[in-house]
């Protein structure tokens, strides 16, 4: 992924997120410092392993802190999902479908509902939608990627 659509990707979530997640909306508005910050300490890195000289910060220091933001932005997520007080069902559920998805490499929303509805005692309290929502939150984050018209969720 170029830098460009990388920049395109963080716009676009936090237009995105404006008016349904103020936090992350707040979050990526401090990335630009962020992203100062993680290119800087990928340079050091990269000095003290004598792949990049000091003084000169290059291209693949910038395209390594980029990714770390990335990863760092979908840790913001995960950690809104586990704390968040509004739905406990939903932050549950994408843990359950991130444990899922350690186990094998493709789950579909029929077998998450089922099994989830049956671990956690509960008949009817996830729907198709709600799993298929969650599939959405996860592809978004680069966790896996959606597979037959989002009935399922393939490993990354």
């Amino acid at each position: 992924m170029s830098v460009i659509n990388l920049y395109e990707s963080f716009r676009r979530i936090q237009i995105e997120s404006e008016r349904s997640n103020p936090g992350l909306y707040a979050f990526i508005g401090k990335c630009a410092g962020h992203l100062g910050r993680l290119t800087l300490l990928c340079h050091w890195i990269a000095c003290y392993y004598k792949q990049e000289k000091p003084g000169k910060v290059t291209l693949r220091s910038f395209n390594r802190g980029l990714y770390l933001l990335n990863y760092y932005i979908g840790q913001f997520r995960i950690l809104q999902i586990q704390v968040s007080g509004g739905d406990e069902n939903y932050g549950k559920l994408h843990l359950y479908i991130l444990e899922q998805l350690k186990r094998k490499s493709e789950v579909t929303d029929r077998g998450i509902r089922k099994r989830f509805n049956e671990a956690k005692k509960r008949q009817g309290t996830v729907t198709v939608y709600d799993v298929r929502q969650a599939f959405k939150d996860l592809a978004a984050n680069d966790v896996g990627v959606l597979v037959n018209d989002g009935r399922g969720l393939k490993k990354a």
